[in-house]
């Protein structure tokens, strides 16, 4: 598929199917490709926290605001919820400048996550004291964002293109997200 194919197609989700479980390798595969991404400086301060288990996943859950915007929904219910995230943390001991490195790794692995036909959410609406203290990170580590996975990419692809279709051409981003353990790059 080329990059502009898998560009059209990247959505953001706001709920998901959590019966397609997310394995750890799946989630490094993602991180992989984050790796070889431009880092300024060449510093490569982006660490990545893994979770794709549920005892992990309900501890990252409250931590996040869903679609502030939408005032009469609230959040995904339990069967909708992600089943896998990557929390995208910057290690200050490398350095406190980083840029655009988070954005440039978290649209490789959503675009990444297209190719293997799954979506996710890029979230920037975190509670970041809660899900440092659930997660129990070292104060070191600035958090970025989190990214969740989506496994209904096939289910919902020809519903989002006619909608699309139909609309004034709106375009909706993915989300995406996070593993269990810090997993350096």
């Amino acid at each position: 598929m080329e990059i502009k194919d898998l560009v059209k197609k990247n959505r953001s989700f706001r709920r998901f199917e959590n019966n397609r479980r997310i394995s750890r390798e799946e989630l490094e595969y993602f991180v992989e490709l984050a790796r070889f991404t431009a880092s300024a400086a060449n510093r490569q301060p982006l660490k990545y926290f893994l979770s794709y288990e549920e005892e992990t996943n309900n501890k990252i859950f409250p931590a996040l605001s869903w679609a502030g915007y939408l005032k009469d929904w609230k959040e995904p219910v339990k069967e909708e919820r992600p089943s896998a995230y990557i929390v995208v943390l910057g290690d200050t001991d490398i350095t406190k400048k980083y840029f655009c490195d988070a954005g440039i790794a978290l649209q490789t692995m959503l675009l990444g996550a297209v190719e293997q036909e799954l979506g996710g959410c890029i979230f920037a609406a975190i509670d970041k004291e809660k899900l440092r203290k659930n997660l129990n990170l070292d104060e070191r580590y600035e958090i970025f964002m989190c990214w969740l996975w989506e496994s209904r990419w096939k289910k919902w692809l020809l519903k989002i293109w006619k909608m699309a279709i139909l609309s004034t051409g709106g375009m909706k981003k993915r989300f995406i997200m996070f593993p269990k353990d810090p997993w350096m790059n």
